[in-house]
């Protein structure tokens, strides 16, 4: 029997950690765990994620344990211990150090080895198997690229605004942008294509750059994405990698692709990275618009509005031969 309820409180966590820990619970949720998060108050929950380099995060670690309470914690320093977690911890990685740590307190099977009922749709956790499934907010920047205009995106109570010409991504609240960095490949978005007057209109001042935002979006999930097929890949122009200023594989990628073409092994190597994390960047760049191929990978043009998202990855994948369509 499956958990009914995970309570995760969270403590000093910084935006990149806390987005992940997001992105977490949602593909934790897409296999029948509710996960409620809040900020730690000193209360008992399931589970506390605690920033260990920050005082008041040890010192709520130090309560929660002397509780007999589970506690996982984010550290960046080198003298960590050894059950920490960096912030720059993969998703998936992540669903699995949460339920190692929640799953045998409660009796619960494990998130990936839940069974779905065989009439059920494919999750996020299918994604990294079945790229045709990846959806969520990565697909409906892919069709925005070919999007004359802004697009209104939706997600349960939260909207962004892709503003293609301008490469960047507003909303109302900051949080309503690490929400739906959280929902990159979670379905259920709306679409709607707005006139610039339309989209002044909405007095959404809280922006970021696309570039970045879907940078780390997908450094995040680098395990989740399908590789990319094909050669050839060069960046049109350089990426706006101002809020980046230290993601060092970030520049070395852009500094490469905006010289010539690469194969993608090629460019992990010339780059010393992983080909996981070579591939979630040009997967960041195809969806903003400035990857070229020479396969000629263009979205198909977008749905009239509103809409939900048309699964435009899945089109990608039947064209590349990313899978074979029964």
């Amino acid at each position: 029997m499956l958990i009914e309820r995970i309570t995760l409180s969270l403590v000093a966590l910084g935006d990149d950690i806390e987005r992940r820990v997001m992105m977490a619970t949602q593909l934790m949720a897409a296999h029948g765990l509710t996960v409620h998060v809040r900020p730690w108050d000193g209360t008992r929950s399931s589970l506390l994620i605690a920033n260990a380099d920050d005082t008041y995060g040890r010192n709520a670690v130090e309560q929660v344990r002397r509780r007999g309470g589970n506690v996982l914690t984010v550290s960046d320093q080198p003298g960590a211990t050894g059950d920490a977690v960096t912030s720059s911890i993969q998703v998936a990685e992540l669903v699995d150090r949460i339920k190692a740590i929640v799953a045998p307190e409660t009796g619960a099977p494990a998130v990936a080895d839940a069974v779905a009922p065989p009439t059920s749709a494919p999750t996020a956790l299918d994604v990294a198997l079945d790229p045709a499934q990846l959806g969520g907010l990565l697909q409906v920047c892919l069709q925005a690229a070919s999007t004359p205009g802004d697009v209104l995106a939706s997600i349960g109570p939260w909207q962004v605004l892709i503003r293609r010409d301008a490469s960047r991504i507003a909303a109302n609240a900051h949080s309503d942008l690490l929400a739906a960095q959280s929902r990159l490949v979670i379905e259920d978005w709306t679409t709607q294509t707005l006139s610039r007057t339309e989209a002044a209109a909405l007095k959404m001042e809280v922006t970021q750059s696309l570039d970045a935002f879907l940078i780390t979006g997908c450094d995040a999930i680098a395990d989740l994405l399908p590789p990319l097929p094909g050669n050839g890949y060069q960046l049109s122009n350089w990426p706006d990698l101002g809020a980046l200023p230290n993601h060092r594989a970030a520049l070395q990628l852009a500094s490469a692709l905006v010289k010539k073409r690469w194969n993608l092994t090629a460019l992990a190597t010339h780059c010393g990275l992983t080909a996981a994390q070579t591939n979630a960047f040009c997967w960041a760049m195809l969806a903003s618009g400035l990857l070229q191929s020479d396969l000629n990978i263009i979205a198909p043009p977008p749905p009239p509005a509103p809409v939900a998202s048309q699964n435009i990855l899945t089109r990608l994948a039947r064209r590349f031969g990313l899978f074979r369509s029964e």
